[in-house]
């Protein structure tokens, strides 16, 4: 057992302590620096004015700074401006000649009806072998677009892909061999605009063309298939007997045809420039 005189006493440490500490290490330092603090404060209790101004003065800073920070924000979340679509240059498929062209009015049809339709006007349209005619949709009175004509025809085009497919459009015929074929030819800014589209479409698209093609009863498809025509990339669907069905050609990087007969499609090919 310790004596009490052996007892150590804990030494209790204080904020006073600690602050004495401070202020005699600072050499005083920290105490003008209250004292001035407190002279400021004294200061703008007896002239409010100056205090109104140098509150003004901070509120000044904060909405300074808050302009900057917004204007910065903005700067850096807002959208690009949109890059123009190229206008469409006169002349550009000048090589795809026009021989005749014939109306057809369409409102009111129902989509096996405007398919049957079309196919009739491209068997009557007269063409001599070689000749390229074109059929004019019209609704009222009014051209038919792309995506209109995609919609009353009830094909399954996704139109929410073809953004950059331009609306106007050729459904054409050529007398091929003393046989007119119909066909279309779509423009784009670039393949890579239409083809994710075409792709989807494949699954549907003998369904929705043939009628439009002529395309009579056939063996059950294969399915499509990459194929090269006239050293143009294109999908190419045949039969299990390995006859061509229908194909898309990717002619240039604007344009695109869909077509049943190869040859007619090489001989289309050939005069576009």
């Amino acid at each position: 057992m310790q004596n009490d005189k052996d007892k150590v006493t804990p030494t209790v440490k204080t904020y006073t302590d600690d602050m004495v500490r401070v202020v005699e290490e600072s050499g005083g330092t920290v105490v003008r620096q209250v004292i001035e603090a407190e002279e400021r404060v004294e200061e703008e209790k007896r002239n409010p004015e100056k205090q109104k101004n140098r509150i003004f003065g901070i509120l000044g800073s904060v909405f300074t700074i808050a302009a900057v920070g917004i204007l910065f924000y903005f700067s850096m979340n807002s959208a690009p401006e949109p890059l123009p679509l190229p206008e469409a240059t006169p002349g550009e498929i000048e090589h795809l000649k026009i021989s005749a062209s014939t109306n057809l009015e369409v409102g009111g049809l129902t989509k096996e009806e405007v398919k049957w339709a079309i196919l009739g006007a491209s068997s009557a349209i007269s063409l001599a072998p070689g000749e390229i005619g074109e059929i004019i949709l019209l609704e009222g009175g009014e051209a038919v677009g792309l995506r209109h004509f995609v919609a009353i025809a009830g094909m399954n085009l996704p139109l929410s892909k073809i953004d950059f497919v331009e609306d106007d459009f050729l459904l054409g015929v050529i007398n091929w061999k003393g046989t007119n074929h119909t066909f279309l030819l779509i423009k784009s800014r670039s393949f890579l605009d239409i083809f994710p589209a075409l792709r989807d479409w494949e699954p549907k698209m003998l369904e929705d063309l043939s009628g439009l093609f002529g395309i009579g009863p056939a063996l059950p498809a294969r399915g499509f298939q990459d194929g090269i025509i006239k050293n143009k990339n294109a999908r190419v669907l045949t039969d299990e007997g390995g006859q061509t069905m229908i194909m898309y050609v990717f002619v240039n990087d604007e344009f695109t045809l869909l077509m049943r007969s190869q040859e007619a499609v090489e001989e289309i090919i050939a005069r576009i420039k």
